[in-house]
């Protein structure tokens, strides 16, 4: 009767933290999977073989779910988004006052990360310059 206690405690915190934070989650999944994916090839072909298998399979698992969900990803954001209360009476709709720190382009506030590095660290590239920066419009230092 505990594991199941435990079980539920579980999933209701993660309930929450998808609801606080959906990055987060999807970062956990993906790792989770990645490392069972490696375990299992551990224990069913060995050490050094089960490894390297583990490894291969389980970067292409991360490959094919992020380029498969990649849009469902962004679209969950921006629902998200315009989710979010509003603060000091304006809309998160129209809340792209977000600049470039490079060339001082305006950004849209639903900015698509270009690769999964973005997407983790919620960073974006500037349509303008090309510059990858923070959600705040802050240049990423190279």
């Amino acid at each position: 009767m505990e594991g199941l206690f435990f079980i539920i405690i579980f999933f209701l915190v993660i309930a929450i933290l998808g609801i606080v934070k959906p990055q987060l989650i999807i970062w956990v999944l993906f790792v989770g999977i990645f490392l069972g994916i490696v375990a299992a090839n551990i224990y069913i072909n060995g050490f050094p073989k089960g490894l390297l298998e583990g490894l291969a399979y389980g970067a292409l698992f991360i490959f094919i779910f992020w380029t498969a969900f990649q849009q469902k990803f962004n679209t969950l954001f921006s629902i998200r988004a315009l989710l979010e209360p509003k603060s000091s009476g304006v809309s998160n709709r129209n809340k792209s006052s977000i600049f470039c720190g490079k060339c001082k382009a305006k950004l849209s506030y639903d900015g698509k990360p270009k690769n999964f590095s973005q997407f983790m660290w919620d960073r974006r590239t500037c349509p303008n310059c090309g510059a990858e920066l923070y959600s705040n419009g802050k240049v990423v230092p190279k």
